[in-house]
């Protein structure tokens, strides 16, 4: 009989590696590597017409699936405070993973000076935010993913996404103060706006007990189906 699928932690899976996340995270650097080399090299459209298809195919894709782990590794780290239900404990995990985002923002934000496609000014604020949703309920998750996608998608629909953007050198115009603002958190290369949304629904996977095998079947189906479609 199929072991039932619930949304808290089987001890089991609070205390065993998952090699797939490991892999996952491998997959997904060494994407983000490919991307970023392309862009910094201006090898963009350039090459034979078969390595601009598998370079493209990792377009995005490689740290959409990051910013997924990072949420995943979040809710695996934080597990047992969250089952305890210990004070002390909670604020200590909400306080880590904020002076981690603290950290990576302002990285990031110095960065910015040397590459204009920075990602970790962007996990800052990501792990930032998600440090407040560590040990809320699964519907406060799912409510916060889904307000993220309907305002990413009014932003989108408003068609002033690109107002800013200089697309022939994929350069931001505007770099003043309320410029780097609306770039982080609406119209940048990783908008809190809806990236968030990934980070949050990584936090939401990372509460499964993904040692079950049937729920990992399942996974499995659901997302090649999604992938084909």
């Amino acid at each position: 009989m199929a072991r039932p699928i619930v949304l808290q932690e089987a001890p089991k899976a609070r205390t065993t590696r998952i090699p797939g996340l490991d892999l996952a995270r491998a997959i997904a650097l060494f994407g983000m590597v490919i991307v970023n080399f392309e862009i910094s090299m201006g090898a963009l459209g350039s090459g034979p017409a078969w390595l601009s298809a598998l370079t493209g195919s990792v377009q995005g894709r490689a740290a959409a699936t990051f910013v997924v782990l990072a949420g995943v590794g979040a809710s695996l780290g934080s597990a047992r405070m969250r089952l305890s239900g210990e004070a002390q404990g909670r604020r200590a995990a909400r306080l880590t993973l904020l002076k981690r985002g603290l950290f990576l923002f302002l990285v990031g934000t110095v960065f910015l000076s040397v590459w204009f496609a920075d990602i970790l000014h962007f996990y800052g604020i990501w792990l930032a935010l998600g440090a407040g949703l560590l040990f809320v309920s699964p519907r406060v998750l799912a409510i916060t993913l889904i307000a993220m996608l309907v305002g990413s998608a009014a932003f989108l629909l408003s068609g002033h996404f690109f107002d800013h953007w200089n697309l022939r050198t994929l350069s931001y115009r505007d770099e003043s103060a309320l410029g780097f603002l609306r770039s982080t958190f609406l119209d940048g290369w990783h908008p809190v706006v809806p990236w968030f949304a990934l980070y949050v629904y990584g936090m939401w996977l990372g509460r499964l007990d993904l040692t079950n095998q049937d729920l990992r079947k399942k996974l499995l189906i659901i997302t090649l189906v999604g992938g084909a479609l």
